[in-house]
């Protein structure tokens, strides 16, 4: 099972903000000649009526209340979780740009002081947040260019008969009542952050809005780097061709990132690939090459064959395929499911 953690929100009070964020591409290496970061986020401070206060207060009121009120002990957050929501522990090891997040609420030098031309070029997401003495509690939310309002309204009256008698144009954005993460920034006694952590709905929302994807890319090729199994079951070529693969493929990604992966990939013999293909046959893609005591996978030729046994190859590592106690039985499904 996943690692489950406490998470208790304190008091929705402070005062009110709310930062519009934009993401603009860039390209900066450093002396290694390695990419570094591959965005840049503006934010600016926008204005809030009352009106749109309340409604704000009350999308982030519904998602702390519905923790407070049902089971507050939620799975950890990792890349191949599908349990939701979830808690994640927001440090910038893991999430780099949610340090420009953080900052933006702190430091008014990282806002940018003039306001945008256009409201819709590079629109990212917004942050809502009440920021106190001793915490910051507020949501974010991924913007999509589909919430990007430019349409024309015919006003109608009715008098002795019905009258459609206006074209008005509006534009603007579309804030629906939905979050993707609530934050919470614990303060010291000087008014410094010392903690950030936050609990996850909507997965994707998340990881576009902190742009992940990278980050995780280059922290699950670590992972698969220290697998000692692989270079002792795999040929060199077939090696070669499968760190290839796994280094574009986001699913693979996800796959080295849970934390079971990690954990048991190293205590795997080719005694494991053996009992799973004697138990699933031709179901599985990969086969057992007694004499070379190695695992053969397909020809790549076949991308779709090649990229199943990648997976079931992975699946053995991460306990997808795991063994009832009287070792009578293998089953598959994921570690969550599993163990």
């Amino acid at each position: 099972m996943s690692e489950r953690v406490s998470a208790t929100f304190p008091e929705i009070n402070g005062d009110p903000h709310v930062i519009i964020i934009k993401r603009y591409p860039v390209s900066s290496r450093d002396g290694s000649g390695e990419t570094q970061k591959k965005y840049q986020y503006s934010f600016y401070l926008a204005q809030l009526g009352s009106s749109v206060t309340i409604s704000f207060q009350g999308i982030l009121s519904t998602y702390v209340n519905s923790v407070q009120n049902g089971e507050n002990s939620l799975p950890q957050y990792h890349p191949d979780l599908e349990e939701y929501p979830c808690y994640v522990d927001l440090n910038p090891r893991n999430f780099p740009y949610w340090e420009d997040f953080q900052d933006s609420i702190f430091n008014p030098d990282s806002r940018s002081r003039k306001k945008p031309k256009k409201l819709e070029s590079n629109l990212w997401g917004y942050m809502f947040y009440l920021y106190n003495d001793n915490y910051v509690i507020g949501y974010a939310k991924r913007l999509s260019p589909s919430k990007i309002l430019k349409t024309s309204v015919i006003r109608a009256r009715i008098h002795d008969d019905i009258i459609l008698d206006s074209v008005q144009e509006v534009k603007g954005i579309e804030f629906d009542e939905s979050a993707d993460f609530v934050f919470v920034i614990e303060l010291d006694s000087n008014g410094n952050p010392s903690k950030s952590w936050g609990v996850i709905w909507n997965k994707n929302g998340f990881e576009s809005m902190l742009d992940v994807y990278e980050h995780q890319k280059q922290k699950a090729l670590e992972v698969l780097n220290r697998c000692r199994t692989l270079p002792s079951i795999l040929s060199d070529d077939d090696l070669e061709r499968f760190k290839e693969v796994v280094e574009s493929n986001r699913q693979l990604h996800k796959m080295l990132l849970n934390p079971v992966t990690e954990k048991y990939m190293n205590e795997v013999t080719l005694k494991d690939f053996k009992q799973v293909k004697e138990k699933f046959g031709d179901e599985v893609s990969f086969d057992i090459d007694e004499e070379q005591g190695k695992v053969v996978l397909p020809s790549s030729d076949s991308n779709r064959d090649y990229l199943k046994a990648i997976r079931e190859v992975l699946g053995v590592l991460g306990a997808r395929f795991t063994k009832t106690l009287n070792d009578d039985h293998i089953l598959r499904g994921k570690p969550e499911e599993l163990r």
